[in-house]
């Protein structure tokens, strides 16, 4: 006969041995498993994530605080990453300020003047005054874009890195507008012989910049009426 304690009445000898090898029954075994189960390993964020997370709170920085007042410590927290990590994507404020610009000038391309434009085939009186129409009720949404740039550009003006910044930044717009001006050209029955679109589109972009401020600091008189009519008229000034 087998040496040992028998099992207990009803209890198979299977379970008996598993009984006695369960943590509850040997105190001193329950720290060593637990020891032994490690923490689910967490995932590495992707670089294009870390930008992605670093360039939205940086945008919602800026427009909170203006383009002097943020702090990449400011930034780095509202993304949830450490300075470094700001640091390491983008190297300085103004390149992050920079990398911000080039996905608005992207975000421009992609919606906005189509949006503005929208289905005009022909320039004439009318057309004018709903592109005018809507150009103006854009200047209330991007109205801290417009506060932003203004910023930059007092800051510029003793600043050479920011002038350079600001520069090509505006010549990336500029740019872009001129190319779409002339792509619909034929469309719009304008000459770019007559109308100079190295002179329409910059033009138009200043104007834009200090009707958006305007609107900004005293929004009772500079409505989107008051703007619409003021837009039109620059525009078939410029274009009759």
């Amino acid at each position: 006969m087998a040496s040992g304690t028998a099992p207990a009445p009803g209890t198979s000898p299977v379970h008996a041995a598993d009984s006695a090898l369960a943590p509850e029954a040997s105190p001193h075994l329950a720290p060593a498993l637990a020891r032994d189960v490690l923490p689910p390993a967490r995932r590495r964020p992707l670089r294009t994530d870390v930008r992605a997370d670093i360039l939205r709170a940086a945008t919602e920085q800026f427009f909170e605080s203006g383009y002097l007042g943020t702090k990449l410590v400011d930034v780095a927290t509202r993304a949830g990453y450490t300075k470094g990590a700001v640091y390491s994507n983008f190297g300085s404020k103004q390149a992050l300020f920079g990398s911000i610009l080039n996905e608005r000038l992207a975000t421009l391309l992609s919606g906005r003047l189509a949006t503005i434009l929208g289905d005009e085939r022909r320039l004439d009186d009318a057309a004018l005054a709903r592109i005018a129409r809507r150009l103006a009720e854009t200047l209330v949404e991007d109205g801290p874009w417009h506060l932003l740039l203004m910023e930059l550009a007092v800051h510029a003006a003793r600043n050479p890195q920011a002038a350079d910044l600001y520069r090509q930044s505006r010549q990336s717009v500029r740019l872009a507008l001129g190319a779409v001006i002339l792509e619909r050209a034929d469309q719009f029955g304008i000459d770019p012989a007559d109308h100079r679109v190295d002179v329409l589109a910059p033009l138009v972009m200043s104007a834009t910049n200090i009707l958006a401020l305007e609107r900004i600091l005293d929004p009772d008189y500079f409505t989107n009426d008051v703007q619409s009519r003021m837009i039109e008229a620059l525009l078939v000034g410029t274009l009759r």
